[in-house]
């Protein structure tokens, strides 16, 4: 979907008039006026294909501005037919992987969609093992994927919340893979060790 067919689909839907769309230019107003994307849209940048899989909260920051895209349609795929259902056990949890996955902060991702910026093809990032990870505050989340940040080139873990957050349960949050497995010294919890610690692996 291109970006025009796709602020046609927003007009038809109700969110923008007519002449909203008179220039293309509007769609960065719009993402900042709304915050929020459809989920799934499809974008052609420089030719190839990119599938908005979810839009993220940073664990450092607590805004909700991280979009997490794929050039791939098998994953793009995969995700929408496992991310419908609502709350999933541990068991039931399914896995983004290390492949072409992309992250982006909202200003920066719509910059990348008008085709300001070029991203590294074919990332694939270090191993990790996927599972249910333990924060130090012991809180479990489920880490389902890692992610080349475009602008920083940071690998960044991408995880949901097993519990209630306050921004609901399931909910998705991404942080530099480096902090992530940061050794913290947490004396009001009684804990020195890795920021979070695998509990348990996806078979």
């Amino acid at each position: 979907m291109s970006k025009t067919q796709f602020l046609i689909m927003l007009r038809n839907s109700g969110f923008l008039t007519r002449s909203d769309i008179t220039s293309i230019r509007f769609f960065k107003s719009f993402l900042k006026r709304c915050g929020k994307l459809t989920l799934g849209a499809h974008y052609i940048v420089k030719d190839i294909g990119y599938y908005l899989l979810n839009i993220a909260r940073d664990s450092e920051t607590q805004k909700r501005d991280m979009f997490i895209f794929c050039d791939s349609e098998e994953i793009f795929k995969a995700n929408s037919s496992k991310n419908t259902t609502g709350e999933k056990s541990a068991n039931e949890d399914y896995i983004l992987g290390l492949n072409n996955i992309f992250i982006a902060q909202q200003n920066y991702f719509t910059n990348f969609v008008d085709g300001e910026y070029n991203i590294a093809k074919d990332h694939e990032a270090s191993p990790m093992t996927f599972g249910i990870y333990r924060h130090y505050k012991n809180k479990d989340f489920s880490v389902i994927g890692v992610g080349l940040n475009i602008k920083t080139f940071q690998e960044m873990v991408i995880y949901r919340a097993l519990y209630d957050s306050g921004h609901g349960h399931n909910s998705w949050w991404v942080q530099s893979k480096n902090r992530f497995f940061e050794n913290v010294s947490m004396p009001e919890f009684n804990y020195t060790g890795s920021r979070f610690k695998l509990i348990s692996q996806f078979k």
